[in-house]
């Protein structure tokens, strides 16, 4: 795995120093575990840098086959919710058989990606649209960045949730869209508050906490001496 630097000290991300540089020996090694158990000492190659946006932030990526050009899209994959690159590790050694380059990133405000203030209201005060544009307009300007005419974008929970508002705001550029296990597909049904009244309190507390703004990586920011890394 070989690493690029594009000034990321410059860039707010959230974290002590010693905290972000134990997230990229992790991100690392995870990655090398991957590729090594499924094809030992060969299998794709692995870049990893920062891509610099107009705004000044930056997102992290990932590059894998950098030495099989080829007229296919590339493969861009987001992952989901309180995650990162890393949470590709086993995937990316078989998707690197596909003969074309791959791409991952770190959504905006998730790993070593930038990690700007919030500042559109949590839970049910944040508007879904505005909150959609906030991280499909940094992945279309990272696009335009990386020089990308069409992709295929895949995306697993909450990424997946991301590309598809993204190939609603930009279809002429996602060649095919992939959705695994995505967030937000189903609606909610119509009696879902009368389905729940019965349920145990600890499920009835949980599901007012994530309505209005709490999840558990707002709790692990408070518990663990790294937090803001997760």
């Amino acid at each position: 795995v070989s690493t690029q630097s594009t000034g990321e000290t410059c860039v707010d991300m959230g974290g002590s120093s010693s905290a972000l540089s134990a997230l990229h020996r992790a991100e690392q090694s995870l990655l090398e575990f991957g590729r090594s158990y499924f094809h030992g000492q060969g299998g794709p190659r692995y870049e990893l840098f920062d891509v610099p946006l107009p705004n000044g932030e930056v997102i992290h990526t990932l590059r894998a086959n950098l030495d099989q050009p080829t007229d296919h899209p590339p493969v861009v994959l987001l992952h989901g919710y309180g995650s990162g690159i890393g949470t590709w590790f086993a995937t990316l050694p078989l998707i690197g058989t596909l003969g074309r380059e791959v791409l991952a990133i770190d959504i905006p405000g998730c790993g070593l990606s930038s990690r700007p203030k919030w500042e559109l209201g949590d839970g049910l005060d944040c508007d879904p649209e505005l909150a959609e544009s906030w991280f499909v307009d940094r992945i279309e300007q990272w696009r335009c960045s990386c020089g990308i005419d069409k992709m295929v974008l895949a995306g697993h929970s909450m990424g997946g949730y991301l590309s598809a508002a993204y190939a609603e705001r930009h279809p002429e550029r996602v060649k095919q869209l992939i959705l695994i296990s995505p967030a937000g597909v189903p609606r909610k049904p119509a009696d879902f508050a009368e389905k729940i009244k019965d349920r145990p309190w600890l499920y009835r507390v949980a599901g007012s906490l994530w309505e209005s703004g709490h999840s558990p990586v707002s709790y692990t920011h408070l518990t663990l001496p790294t937090k803001r890394i997760v």
